[in-house]
């Protein structure tokens, strides 16, 4: 069974597939885990790719108390993996959710209260195909929310927010973390023969797509990944850099801007 983002971000792809190149036939060949990487092999008509879901990590943030963006993540993390549990062992897992999350104030004081919560609208909708989204409020602009979204495979997948990031400063930031990803990826996928799409979930807010494309531009991108794109749930991806010219929109991406 395939982890959370990467999930995700093969259904953002499977998106943009659909929207770029309805008349190709498609067919995905999942990689089981003690064999990665890749995750899967996709063939798009004739041509065959190796595919690879990463996701961009944080760095520190705050919370009244000083707490790392990877112990803010792990705790949400565990949150929702303990709801995907209970609802596969009492069979309600029927299907597909993205839980919509961002760092709680007084986090342990709600956290069986949002468990439960999860776990009822689980519970409400498995018999459901897809289902509208449930609010549970705000936190600064991010919202708390669970959404059923499809009966075609069964995994609870989260979306952690840390605000949206904008500014020299972000730019930067997130030139390091692409810069970091594209080299660990690289390393890994050297091996292959095939060559390598990449999706890189965007799970921390980097809302303009343009600072992605000048981050990608100025980076040496290794001749073994074709494509590189940023996935998004419950969005279609956005290919931020390809050799195949025709899967490149005017301007390097595939989308409108966020």
């Amino acid at each position: 069974m395939k982890r959370r983002h990467e999930e995700i971000s093969r259904e953002s792809f499977e998106r943009w597939i659909s929207a770029h190149l309805p008349s190709e036939h498609v067919s995905w060949t999942e990689v089981s885990v003690p064999d990665e990487p890749p995750d899967w092999f996709l063939e798009i008509g004739p041509d065959r790719f190796a595919v690879e879901a990463t996701s961009i990590v944080d760095v520190v943030q705050e919370l009244g108390v000083e707490a790392t963006s990877a112990s803010v993540s792990a705790a949400l993390h565990d949150l929702v993996t303990e709801v995907e549990t209970v609802a596969r062992d009492r069979g309600l897992l029927n299907g597909a959710y993205l839980v919509e999350l961002a760092p709680l104030p007084n986090f342990r004081k709600h956290r069986k209260w949002l468990r439960d919560a999860l776990l009822d609208y689980v519970e409400s909708t498995a018999k459901l195909s897809e289902a509208d989204p449930k609010e549970f409020g705000k936190v600064g602009n991010s919202d708390i929310s669970i959404r059923k979204l499809h009966s075609d495979r069964a995994y609870i997948g989260e979306v952690i927010s840390f605000g949206v990031k904008s500014g020299h400063e972000a730019s930067i930031q997130l030139g390091e973390l692409l810069e970091s990803a594209v080299s660990k990826k690289s390393k890994l996928l050297s091996h292959l023969k095939d060559d390598v799409i990449l999706l890189i979930l965007d799970s921390f807010g980097y809302s303009h797509i343009a600072d992605w494309t000048s981050a990608l531009t100025a980076l040496s991108i290794p001749s073994l990944f074709h494509t590189i794109c940023r996935v998004e749930p419950v969005k279609a991806a956005r290919v931020l850099f390809s050799k195949q010219e025709s899967w490149r929109a005017p301007g390097g991406n595939s989308g409108v801007d966020a």
